[in-house]
């Protein structure tokens, strides 16, 4: 599975759940990761759906280790 290039913003690297396909999705929003979700206010946007960069890395690589 291919791993999803981090957005920067203000410094932070993340990625939007919204972003991850939707079998990954499903299993990020049941798993304990998705209380790890920050928001961030980029231009006057509220993104509700973010996960640090490193976050995410680790989500993948127990997604790898469950299989």
């Amino acid at each position: 599975m291919k791993k999803l290039t981090p957005e920067v913003f203000g410094g932070i690297e993340f990625v939007r759940v919204c972003s991850l396909p939707e079998n990954q999705k499903r299993r990020f929003w049941q798993s304990p990761m998705s209380k790890k979700v920050i928001m961030i206010l980029r231009d006057k946007e509220l993104l509700s759906d973010c996960i640090y960069y490193k976050d995410y890395c680790d989500f993948e690589l127990s997604n790898l280790v469950s299989i």
